[in-house]
C-alpha cells in the first residue's frame, strides 16, 4: 500500500493544482511531460518494486491518452505563449512546429482584421488621405500586405 501511495503522490499534487480555480490550459502539456517523466525514470520502478505492471500499465495509459495533445493547437499555442513554459516542454521539432503555428495564426489574424475593415467600406486612413501625396505609402503598405498574405499562404502549405 505504501508504495501505491508514493507511485500515486505526484498525480494526486497535479489534480490539486488542475483543479483549483486558478489553473488554465498552457498546464496541460507540461503536467503530463512532468508525469510521463516520473513514470519513466529508473528511481520510480525502485521505489515501487512490487507495483511495476501497474507502473507499465499507467504509462501506457498516458500516453494513449495524451499522445496527440501536443498536435492540438490550443494546448500548443498556450504552452508556447505562457512565460513559464514557453519551448521547454517540447523536443526541437515540437518547438519549430510552435514557433510556426504561432506566426501562421498571427498572420491569420492580421489578414482577417485586413479583410475586415476593408470589407466595412471605411478605407484606411492612409487612403483617404492620398490626395495629400501618401500615394507612396500606399503603395508600400500595399505591398507589404501582398507579402504578408503569400506567406501565409506558403505556410499553410508546409503545415
Amino acid at each position: 500500500m505504501e508504495q501505491c501511495i508514493v507511485l500515486l503522490k505526484p498525480f494526486e499534487e497535479i489534480t490539486k493544482i488542475t483543479s483549483s480555480g486558478l489553473s488554465c490550459i498552457s498546464e496541460v502539456i507540461p503536467h503530463v511531460a512532468v508525469l510521463m517523466r516520473y513514470i519513466q525514470k529508473e528511481e520510480t520502478s525502485r521505489k515501487v518494486p512490487t507495483l511495476l505492471q501497474f507502473l507499465t500499465s499507467l504509462k501506457t495509459q498516458l500516453q494513449q491518452r495524451f499522445e496527440h495533445l501536443d498536435e492540438n493547437p490550443k494546448y500548443f499555442l498556450a504552452t508556447l505563449l505562457d512565460p513559464r513554459f514557453k519551448t521547454n516542454f517540447f523536443g526541437v521539432i515540437q518547438a519549430e512546429k510552435a514557433r510556426q503555428r504561432l506566426l501562421l495564426e498571427s498572420l491569420k489574424l492580421s489578414c482577417s482584421e485586413e479583410d475586415s475593415v476593408s470589407s466595412e467600406g471605411d478605407s484606411p486612413p492612409m487612403k483617404k488621405r492620398a490626395g495629400y501625396g501618401m500615394g507612396i505609402h500606399e503603395t508600400f503598405w500595399d505591398c507589404f500586405n501582398e507579402l504578408s498574405k503569400t506567406r501565409l499562404k506558403t505556410l499553410v502549405k508546409v503545415l
